[in-house]
């Protein structure tokens, strides 16, 4: 007796979609992805690589829908969530590709990078600093939370 299939994740759905059309099955991955965007509509990484997926087969025209309609995800997304990092870095990559270079700039100089502070004393970390020093690494650590 077989076991019954078991649900994905919306994520390990989205992994095999990404497999899929890696491995040449576009037909699977459209469907994965096509049943991605009809579960959670504002799924921007769908939207891209269904875009992507279009473009492999020659729909220019479908492509550029889904990359403008991946945009606007992304775009809504940061509105409502300005600080997150995935959703920025995804719209600033489709808008270069879209040769929308003074846009993405836009995009990136409103990121502002904050300094994580180490969990120790000045002293702790001018030791580690030396020692990293010692070994030939460069004389400034900076830890950022994009």
């Amino acid at each position: 007796m077989s076991e019954p299939a078991r649900k994905l994740s919306l994520s390990e759905a989205f992994n095999l979609a990404r497999r899929c059309q890696a491995d040449g099955g576009l037909e699977d991955a459209r469907k994965i992805y096509e049943r991605l965007l009809t579960l959670v509509p504002q799924h921007g990484e769908a939207a891209t690589m269904l875009g992507s997926l279009a473009y492999q087969r020659g729909d220019d025209i479908h492509g550029d829908a889904l990359v403008d309609k991946a945009i606007e995800i992304y775009r809504t997304q940061l509105h409502a969530h300005p600080f997150k990092p995935a959703p920025r870095a995804s719209l600033v990559n489709l808008l270069l590709a879209r040769g929308l270079v003074s846009e993405a700039e836009r995009y990136v100089g409103e990121l502002e990078l904050r300094l994580n502070p180490i969990r120790s004393s000045l002293e702790g970390f001018v030791e580690r600093q030396q020692a990293g020093m010692q070994r030939g690494l460069p004389p400034i650590v900076i830890n950022t939370i994009p």
